[in-house]
């Protein structure tokens, strides 16, 4: 996305939400339920806990009797008591206020208030109601709510967090800002208990902190909007002023963050610019970008709101059981080795993603009884998202996806909190990079990429997925998002399971080039292709016969190596590096100064500060190095990618001996023997 990605495109069917876990299970729709159709209004979601009454009173008084839009309130109640709040709540609005029933269909300017004792959940325009499994470790009907409201009405869903305790509402309130919805949190200070709204607020989805006065202000305010209205007519002006204002937008986003929203899918870039234009209250794309210029903080938030964390702990638990399955019966084929199985899950966001994928390989390898280690690498490009990765910590709320097992195994409870556990979190590597443009890790066994490639336009769904078949080791496994596929590469690839679009790589002499062309030129005239004419008579090509040849010598006798940026960041692997390279403890860090491990060095003795000495070309320089027989010789070549310069430098390793040096001036200094000239251990280029 994920990126993190580019938010998914408003879905013109949409699924009734599967049930979370064994206490969300709701009885089957009624035959003649039109569960799929979503009619034009929005719904809006309001929780509340303790002081939830008086919250909820002075929101519903507030808001006008021909409000265009439903009224869903969803309060912490006594499972073994009646409630009195809907005959409370009808003294207080001119809006007809219900209980909610199983089977209801809502309608614009009504209040519906969720019955003790159950779950309440929404399918198109259809409330559904069950029980509520008491004696159930986690009951959390706010956030179930909301969760299933962003499902069914996606843009048109609004969701509010009023007073009460604790953090039931946070991941719902995401859930709804995720999908392109609008959210509300009670001004904390407000409040009667100020747990919920301040954890709300906590997650970053929030668009307004009001007074309930203040919230039903904005909500009629809004109610009316084109945005809200008519999700599917267009979002910017089709004029050349608006079309400059958004191509100045773009321009802006990319000297900002390095990222060129010209690569995506201009739908849903263009609704997300709508969606701020409706939270500053303005009407056109060019007042947009004048308020951007004028107030500078905009742009990451523009940023964050196009490459929206689409995420949460086990998405789809069918598809990580498959995940398992596949990956159990590559670990039965495969012989015995000493390398570590590696695992990439490009466009990782907050780290919810990535850390499932761990557990499921780890639980995998178990049923396996594989002694294998796991490295994994989870990439986005968000630095903010990538940061609360590494720390690993996430609300209480998390329950509701992660098993009581998996949370004693894989999680520690801190400060009301859960925390991902030190042994897991040393297993994987978080850093920033741009799926639609960097250098991609290689010799990878298992690639988790889910509900990114929607976010792309079609040439560049084409050459990310060409840089996963590149990145895969023969029969590596790829997993797609259930709305994704290989495309025109399917020759590429095996299907292992079609249900949740696993796919295998095939072995094949076509590599592709990653770098050509430059995506970051995309909407620029490509010269045109001076390729000789393919053969027919079904021999392969002179040059496709020289490729195949240099990639053969480069895979079995080329030195390993790596390659990085200017700050020494890894940015590509290649071959076997463990001899090498290993991950430092403590926070987890790709700068490969960082994570050459600290030894004697077989030939030189104990390690010592690095000699070096200029030489003749591209300013290069040779230096001793305290890994066990390896040594770097360096250079370096600027080139320009995206709206920066950057300096990336190829580290290759070999752990031959180096000829003896010539014996040392009387008096000299000692240290490290640089290598020879015809024999370089270690190169840098």
């Amino acid at each position: 996305m994920a990126a993190k990605q580019p938010r998914r495109p408003t879905r013109r069917r949409r699924r009734p939400p599967e049930a979370t876990s064994a206490s969300h299970t709701g009885p089957a729709p009624l035959a003649r339920e039109p569960t799929e159709v979503t009619s034009g209004f929005p719904v809006v979601g309001v929780g509340a806990s303790a002081g939830g009454l008086e919250a909820f009173s002075e929101l519903l008084s507030n808001l006008p009797s021909d409000i265009p839009m439903a009224i869903v309130l969803v309060q912490h109640l006594d499972p073994k008591h009646s409630s009195l709040l809907t005959g409370l709540l009808t003294r207080t609005t001119p809006l007809p206020v219900v209980e909610a029933r199983q089977g209801v269909r809502v309608e614009p300017a009504h209040v519906y208030v969720i019955p003790p004792n159950t779950t309440l959940t929404i399918a198109g325009d259809v409330l559904r109601l069950s029980p509520r499994q008491l004696g159930s470790a986690v009951h959390m009907p706010i956030d179930t709510f909301l969760r299933s409201l962003a499902e069914s009405r996606g843009e048109r869903a609004i969701g509010v967090v009023l007073s009460g305790s604790a953090s039931d509402g946070a991941l719902g309130i995401k859930a709804i800002k995720d999908e392109g919805g609008v959210t509300f949190a009670q001004e904390p200070a407000t409040a009667g208990q100020d747990g919920m709204p301040r954890s709300a607020i906590a997650s970053g989805a929030v668009d307004f902190v009001l007074p309930p006065r203040g919230i039903a202000q904005e909500l009629a305010r809004i109610g009316g909007h084109p945005y809200l209205r008519d999700p599917a007519a267009p979002t910017v002006e089709a004029e050349p002023s608006g079309q400059r204002a958004i191509e100045q937008i773009y321009r802006m986003l990319q000297q900002e963050s390095g990222v060129d929203f010209r690569l995506y899918r201009q739908t849903t870039a263009r609704r997300r610019i709508a969606r701020r234009m409706l939270v500053h209250k303005i009407d056109t794309v060019d007042r947009y970008r004048r308020h951007i210029e004028e107030h500078r903080n905009e742009l990451p938030i523009l940023f964050n709101e196009i490459l929206i964390n689409v995420t949460r702990f086990f998405r789809d638990p069918a598809a990580f059981t498959a995940l398992q399955d596949a990956v159990a019966a590559r670990l039965v084929r495969q012989p015995p080795t000493e390398q570590p199985l590696r695992v990439w899950v490009p466009g990782c966001a907050t780290g919810e993603e990535a850390y499932s994928v761990a557990i499921a390989v780890l639980e995998a390898m178990d049923s396996a009884t594989s002694k294998v280690s796991i490295q994994l690498f989870g990439s986005d490009v968000s630095e903010a998202a990538i940061a609360r990765a590494r720390a690993g910590i996430y609300p209480l709320n998390i329950e509701i996806d992660v098993s009581p097992e998996r949370l004693r195994r894989f999680f520690t409870k801190i400060d009301g909190q859960y925390q991902v556990k030190k042994s897991l979190r040393d297993l994987c590597v978080f850093a920033r990079h741009n799926l639609a443009k960097d250098p991609p890790f290689s010799s990878v066994d298992v690639v988790s990429c889910r509900n990114v490639l929607i976010y792309f336009d079609v040439a560049s769904q084409r050459r990310v997925m060409a840089t996963f078949h590149y990145a895969l080791r023969n029969a590596g496994l790829l997993m797609l998002g259930t709305s994704e596929t290989v495309g025109p590469l399917s020759d590429l690839f095996t299907v292992v399971n079609k249900t949740h679009k696993i796919y295998a790589a095939k072995a094949t002499t076509t590599r592709f080039p990653i770098g050509l062309p430059p995506l970051e030129r995309a909407g620029e005239a490509q010269p045109r292709d001076r390729r000789p004419p393919e053969r027919t008579d079904g021999a392969p090509a002179a040059n496709e016969v020289q490729r195949e040849i240099e990639r053969v010598l480069l895979s079995r006798y080329a030195p390993a190596g790596v390659l990085v940026n200017e700050a020494h960041e890894i940015l590509q692997l290649r071959g076997h590096t463990s001899p090498y390279l290993e991950l430092p403890p403590g926070l987890a860090s790709l700068n490969v100064m960082k994570m050459a491990a600290k030894g004697s060095c077989e030939i030189c003795g104990p390690p010592s500060r690095p000699r070096v000495a200029a030489a003749p070309r591209f300013g290069a320089k040779a230096c001793g190095c305290d890994r066990i027989g390896a040594f770097c010789a360096s250079t370096s070549r600027s080139f320009r990618s995206g709206a920066r310069a950057r300096r990336p430098t190829i580290w290759s390793c070999s752990s031959r001996r180096p000829r003896p040096a010539a014996p040392a001036r009387a008096g000299a200094k000692l240290g490290c023997p640089p290598p020879p000239a015809n024999r370089t251990g270690c190169s840098k280029s």
